[in-house]
This record gives structure tokens, C-alpha cells and sequence, in this order.
């Protein structure tokens, strides 16, 4: 009996493996296969829609499971690949572009393609949006040389990186995820994280508003010209220059971000002291 049970699986996996293969050979595309109470063939598509005649001032975005790409470019464009099942809703109403998307896909059986979906959208180097939205949970976001005058993100299980980008205010809600802001120039921030981690990179001026963290780590690297006012509590600690404090507060410059936190960890680094505080005679001479 169990032997034949085996030689079952084995004959209905075979059974499966072929009629994929057949059913992607036959159709020229990149496919894989899930089971929704039977065999179903993933196929992936790519559109793109040419908003470059709109007048558009506001981007509000509502995704999960997705790579997220705004960038700058030439013409204003959104592109998306995603499961033929699942395509996106895309609106434009009263200058305000609205994108819902939800790639989340069953268990891929047998993977010949990334299933993975995609949104990217590009916004010309003229046009600076008065505010751009972006509420969703399980994505890879990256927000790249643009200008918004305002940028409000509500995120969890989300890495996100923000690099060259403008504006006067960005507001951020993460769980459980990570904020990389790289060569910024954003007039003020509010941002709160719990579960997760920022990095702050060697931006191009010093930086006002307020940082809530909750069981979280902050780093700051090229900090020196960085006013700073924070404020920890509980099992917290803050390292500079790769040694811990003996303090749950630090003042600097003109105390313009307020960092507080309970059970964080704040770091303080730069280029000059990238390197360990015990170099390789000092581990020689503790050996010894």
C-alpha cells in the first residue's frame, strides 16, 4: 500500500511537471504553477500607462507584497508586473493619481519565474507633488530623486530607502521594518518605528523634527553637523564612536531632532571611526 501511494505522489508530481511545462512551452511565457484547488499556471504580465498629459499633484499608493519604485525620469509614467490575476486598480480623479495593488500570491509549487510584483512609478524633474501616500505592509520600497512637499508613509514588515529626495515634511509609521534615508533633504521629520531600524547617511543639512522609538535601533553616520536632543529609557543605550555611554541622554548642536526611546539603541558613527576602537596589537596584546 505504501508503496503505491508513493508511486501515486510520484506519477501526479510528474502529471503536474509536465502539463506545466507544456502549458508554458505552448505559450511562450514565463510561468509557474500554484494550486488553488487544482493546478494554476502563474503568469506574469507588464503594463504601462503614459500619464505625461495629466496635471498631477498628489500620488496616494495602497499596496502589499510589491516592489515599490518612485523615481525620477522623463516622462510621467506608472509600470507595473504582476499576477494576471491581480491587477492593479489604477485612478486618476481631481489631479490626484490613486494606485491599489496587492500581489500576494499562493504557495508556488514549481517556480520558473519571479512572481514578485512590481510597481514603479516615474515622475518627471519638473514636477514636484504637493504630498505622496503610501500605506502597505510586506514590500521593498525605494523612493529615488524626486521632490514632494510632503511625503506621508505607513508601513510594516517594509525596507524602505530614500535617497536624494526633497521636500518640507515626511512622516513616516514603521513596524517591524527598516528606514534607510540617504543624501535627503527634507525640512522636517516625524517618524515613529517599532520592531525596526533607521539609518541616517551622510545627508546634506541638519535635520528638525522628532524621532518615537519602540524596541528599535537609529543610527546616524556623519553626524557631526546634526543637532541632536536625545532622551532614552528602559533597556536602552547610546554608542558613540563604537563605546557605550554611561548615559541615557545626549545633547548636540542645537538639539533640533529629538530622538527618545524605550529599549532602543541609538548609534553614533562616522567615516573617521569606522574602525574598531582596538585595533589588531591591542587583540594581540589582550592574547598574549
Amino acid at each position: 500500500m505504501k508503496l503505491k501511494y508513493i508511486l501515486g505522489i510520484g506519477l501526479g508530481l510528474m502529471i503536474i511537471g509536465g502539463l506545466t511545462a507544456g502549458l508554458s512551452y505552448a505559450s511562450g511565457a514565463q510561468t509557474s504553477l500554484t494550486w488553488e484547488g487544482g493546478p494554476r499556471i502563474i503568469e506574469m504580465t507588464r503594463e504601462t500607462k503614459d500619464f505625461s498629459s495629466e496635471k498631477i499633484e498628489k500620488i496616494v499608493v495602497r499596496a502589499d507584497h510589491q516592489n515599490i519604485m518612485i523615481q525620477r525620469g522623463v516622462n510621467f509614467e506608472v509600470e507595473t508586473s504582476h499576477d494576471k490575476t491581480q491587477k492593479p486598480k489604477i485612478d486618476l480623479e481631481d489631479h490626484t493619481l490613486d494606485i491599489s495593488a496587492d500581489g500576494q500570491t499562493p504557495a508556488v509549487m514549481i517556480n520558473m519565474t519571479d512572481t514578485r510584483s512590481m510597481l514603479k512609478i516615474t515622475i518627471p524633474k519638473t514636477i514636484s507633488l504637493k504630498e505622496l501616500v503610501i500605506e502597505g505592509k510586506n514590500n521593498e520600497l525605494f523612493l529615488d530623486e524626486f521632490s514632494s512637499k510632503k511625503i506621508n508613509l505607513n508601513l510594516a514588515n517594509t525596507w524602505t530607502s530614500i535617497n536624494e529626495v526633497s521636500g518640507e515634511l515626511l512622516t513616516v509609521e514603521n513596524q517591524m521594518g527598516s528606514l534607510d534615508l540617504h543624501e535627503f533633504s527634507i525640512d522636517k521629520v516625524k517618524l515613529a518605528t517599532s520592531d525596526g531600524s533607521i539609518l541616517f547617511n551622510d545627508n546634506e543639512k541638519s535635520i528638525k523634527g522628532e524621532i518615537t522609538l519602540q524596541n528599535s535601533s537609529i543610527e546616524f553616520y556623519e553626524h557631526q553637523q546634526q543637532g541632536l536632543a536625545v532622551t532614552l529609557e528602559g533597556d536602552s543605550y547610546i554608542n558613540k564612536n563604537y563605546e557605550t555611554l554611561t548615559t541615557k541622554t545626549y545633547n548636540q548642536g542645537n538639539k533640533d531632532l529629538k530622538v527618545t526611546g524605550h529599549n532602543s539603541q541609538v548609534n553614533l558613527t562616522s567615516e573617521d571611526d569606522e574602525e574598531s576602537p582596538m585595533d589588531d596589537e591591542d587583540y594581540e596584546e589582550v592574547y598574549d
